[in-house]
């Protein structure tokens, strides 16, 4: 469940972990070491944008992280999230495309950006989601246009017969007042 904290929305995990945190490190190169320690999932200020997992986190913010509990708490609770986000991060993207490289981005005003840099799919034989996902469509479609086609026979020939059966009674009746 996502909550407000120190005005960022995180999750519950996040915030639990956050408050469970020690308020030791006094510059940012220690908060960076520490942060590096916690999540070694993620690849935090290194890597030049190579492979994926990356964090970077503006100076100036490790600095506020190093002398504001709210703040270390903040963004703790943000990379907390990010860490478990990238656990289930796609390897392709939708369109077929591997992803090479990608990452996450804690800017100079606190603000979160991601990125990523993909490889197009080349294999043509492999259908991208998004062919698959079409291709299913248009079946779809095509069932639904067969089974209101159907539908559409079904009634025309109930009218028929309804018709049938009002010219079937005009004619007795026409017998009937013939015959008085």
């Amino acid at each position: 469940m996502a909550v407000s904290f120190h005005g960022e929305w995180v999750s519950s995990a996040a915030l639990d972990f956050a408050k469970a945190q020690k308020f030791e490190s006094t510059n940012a190169a220690e908060v960076l070491s520490d942060l590096q320690s916690k999540f070694k999932d993620l690849n935090i200020n290194g890597g030049g944008g190579q492979g994926t997992n990356n964090l970077t986190i503006a100076p100036n913010i490790l600095q506020q992280m190093a002398t504001n509990k709210e703040a270390r708490e903040k963004y703790e609770a943000l990379i907390y999230d990010i860490n478990e986000t990238i656990k289930s991060q796609p390897i392709t993207t939708l369109t077929g495309g591997k992803i090479k490289a990608s990452g996450f981005i804690i800017d100079e005003d606190g603000g979160l950006s991601s990125w990523a840099i993909s490889e197009s799919g080349s294999k043509k034989e492999e259908k991208s989601f998004v062919e698959k996902l079409m291709e299913s469509l248009k079946e779809i479609q095509k069932e639904q246009e067969t089974k209101a086609k159907k539908a559409k026979e079904e009634e025309m020939k109930e009218k028929a017969k309804e018709k049938e059966k009002i010219s079937i009674e005009i004619k007795s009746k026409s017998l009937l007042d013939i015959e008085s």
